[in-house]
């Protein structure tokens, strides 16, 4: 068999591209297949957000994908405030961590999901060793002695000499290798909103459980 790729990676979220992005800055040629439609850049924020730590961002800035995220739609924290219901938010079980404390500033980063995928995806679309393949959702795989064939949408084939499923909580690519997990209901609901508040955020990510 010879593979169209390095590395295969399926799913196109923060993880796959990211690391296409790294695996092709060190020469690998590397297949992205993503089971959604092309993404479009953000006009408005989305409900998905992500805590980005200085570790994450110095390597998206190594990647070159962090400066591509707008400055409004992400915001640096200095501080983390952490409480449950039954406590004061600023009492004796309450945790706090600050940036200053730690020898780092900012403490990090709340970043909208869409527009930092759209970064991370303008970045892979300029290397030269990314492919990104829309609508191609995994159907089969085939591991042969000399890497792996995946069956893809429309009955495009796929090889390579390595499979990565970065496709998320329901990957695809796990539950066709025969990878068992064991699964456990928390008995809980969230809701995922953005809100307007009355006052200022003081540079901080307050969370209340």
């Amino acid at each position: 068999m010879k593979p169209d790729c390095d590395v295969l990676i399926v799913g196109g979220g923060l993880v796959g591209l990211s690391l296409s992005c790294a695996l092709a800055k060190q020469s690998y040629r590397v297949r992205v297949l993503e089971a959604g439609s092309l993404f479009e850049s953000p006009e408005q924020p989305g409900l998905r957000v992500s805590a980005i730590n200085p570790s994450s961002q110095r390597l998206l800035s190594e990647l070159g994908a962090w400066d591509s995220v707008p400055d409004d739609l992400r915001c640096p924290f200095s501080r983390m405030r952490v409480w449950d219901e039954d406590v004061a938010p600023f009492g004796d079980r309450s945790l706090e961590f600050t940036g200053s404390d730690l020898g780092v500033v900012p403490l990090g980063h709340i970043v909208h999901n869409d527009a930092l995928q759209w970064a991370l995806y303008q970045t892979a679309a300029s290397l030269a060793g990314v492919e990104v393949v829309f609508d191609s959702r995994v159907e089969d795989i085939a591991v042969e002695p000399d890497g792996v064939r995946v069956f893809s949408a429309k009955h495009a084939q796929h090889t390579a000499q390595l499979l990565i499923g970065a496709d998320g909580m329901r990957s695809q690519v796990r539950t066709l290798s025969g990878i068992d997990v064991v699964r456990k209901s928390y008995a809980q609901q969230g809701i995922v909103c953005n809100v307007r508040t009355e006052r200022d955020h003081e540079n901080t990510a307050w969370q209340r459980f």
